[in-house]
């Protein structure tokens, strides 16, 4: 139960999704030891020194051992206690509307699986997934990054969902970068911004939010520039005096900000964004 209660401290104290769950598996041992030296390495684990024990978890490679082919799942925790004392293997399930959501994103969007779990779930993958997706698994965080820098040589615009440090590379590089999160106050790799996993069937709709919302920029835009143009035509033909001209100038501004404004909250209302 003490070297329980130790790899929970250290899983407690780690954002990725296999910690976590790891964490979760095993917080009836508590996660309150002290740890000293606590060291995250991106696509390897985590390590750190409790009660005076050399503890890691990750892969075979980050714990000195040789690497195990799970038949249960898809990915392979190692756990070291001051020596190995075996792994754990956790097997994948999938959020609730999931198959909803890839097949709302597939009508639009090239949808693609860069992961570094083993390759034992793609059948049910492909299950879920348009027939055009493109898979790639065992992939390390160098791999994922130079994924996606290939695809933006190519012309492609590329959207990166990650739930961990090991995707930090990947994240940064795509011309935008979502960091999936069960809690919006831990730790998250720089993206440019934190979805809250809960909320993760709502992407289509908050994609679909930004491209109106852009048009809505460009509509604001259309409008300011016909009414300078009129308001300007009017004032240099004298058709109205200095002080109306005083008055309209603050109404353009104030129109198109209420414009901008009540068309986004009217668009976010439709979409059951608010």
């Amino acid at each position: 139960n003490e070297e329980k209660s130790m790899v929970a401290s250290l899983a407690a104290n780690s954002t990725h999704p296999l910690s976590r769950a790891l964490q979760r598996h095993l917080q009836e041992f508590g996660n309150r030891e002290q740890i000293l030296g606590f060291q995250e390495v991106e696509g390897k684990g985590v390590s750190g020194v409790i009660l005076n024990k050399e503890v890691a978890l990750g892969s075979a490679s980050f714990v000195g051992v040789e690497e195990v082919e799970s038949t249960i799942g898809t990915s392979v925790v190692h756990i070291k206690a001051g020596e190995y004392k075996g792994y754990f293997s956790v097997r994948s399930s999938y959020r609730t509307g999931l198959g909803d959501l890839l097949k709302l994103l597939s009508n639009r969007y090239k949808l693609m699986v860069l992961s570094g779990d083993n390759p034992s779930e793609e059948a049910n993958l492909r299950e879920i997934f348009s027939k055009d997706a493109a898979f790639a698994f065992d992939q390390k965080p160098e791999q994922k990054l130079e994924f996606i820098h290939e695809k933006q040589k190519e012309g492609e615009h590329v959207l990166m969902l990650g739930d961990g440090l090991n995707d930090a590379g990947a994240l940064k590089q795509a011309n935008v970068g979502f960091a999936v999160t069960e809690d919006v106050t831990a730790f998250t790799p720089a993206c440019d911004a934190i979805l809250y996993g809960q909320n993760l069937n709502e992407l289509a709709n908050y994609l679909k939010f930004a491209r109106i919302s852009k048009t809505v920029i460009l509509a604001s835009f259309t409008i300011s520039f016909i009414y300078n143009f009129v308001g300007l035509s009017l004032a240099v033909s004298a058709q109205i005096t200095p002080l109306f001209a005083a008055i309209l100038m603050p109404l353009s501004s104030i129109s198109v900000v209420a414009f901008a404004t009540f068309a986004v909250r009217i668009t976010a209302k439709r979409l059951n964004l608010i």
